[in-house]
């Protein structure tokens, strides 16, 4: 009785590991952002390159993977005040220029100055990118003009951590939300105190 109780609790542990197992495999092979795509607001991603001793904005792209648009949008719903304001850890003052590839839709990033924002806690420079077209709602997503390319001029910033905050207001309804900071993917992260020949190292793309 005894053995055959023990075998049935073996063999009932047994198969609770393999139907779990294969749950958690799953759980871990899912991409990073894959769950925050359909979370309410201004969704998508925006590629961060740092090369060439500057930083370029590029949200061309498709969705998932790439692209800006708003989720949970219905037909008729009012869509205004689309926003992005990314935040550089080298807080140097740096001008922007607009690319091949950059339709317009959205305006050159102006310069907001230093703050410490609470969710960030330590100075950043914010520069703000705006939306300058006019947006029609759809159900369940309404996709905007991605086709934004934006470099920085000079390289003050070169190696710099960035942030995003994003930005929409539905209905009268603001939703904002913050991501990163996001760096280059080098083991050479200079900044702008880097010399030159130290700069030309820094080299990564991310999305954010």
């Amino acid at each position: 009785m005894t053995d055959s109780k023990s075998g049935s609790t073996r063999r009932s542990v047994l198969r609770t590991a393999a139907w779990t197992t294969p749950i958690i495999a799953l759980a871990t092979a899912a991409p990073a952002h894959a769950a925050s795509i359909t979370k309410r607001g201004l969704q998508g991603w925006v590629e961060v390159q740092w090369a060439d001793r500057r930083i370029t904005l590029d949200g061309r792209g498709s969705r998932p993977d790439r692209g800006l648009w708003v989720t949970d949008t219905k037909l008729g719903d009012q869509i205004t005040n689309v926003s992005i304001v990314f935040y550089l850890a080298d807080t140097d003052p740096v001008a922007w220029e607009a690319r091949n590839g950059n339709s317009g839709a959205w305006s050159l990033p102006t310069d907001l100055g230093v703050s410490t924002p609470s969710d960030i806690g330590v100075p950043v420079r914010g520069f703000r990118v705006t939306y300058q077209q006019s947006i029609t709602a759809a159900s369940p997503i309404t996709e905007l003009n991605n086709n934004l390319v934006f470099r920085t001029t000079s390289n003050a910033v070169a190696g710099s951590p960035v942030w995003a905050r994003r930005s929409v207001t539905v209905n009268g309804n603001v939703i904002s939300f913050l991501r990163g900071p996001v760096s280059p993917n080098s083991n050479s992260r200079q900044s702008r105190s880097a010399a030159p020949q130290d700069l030309e190292l820094v080299q990564g793309a991310s999305a954010l």
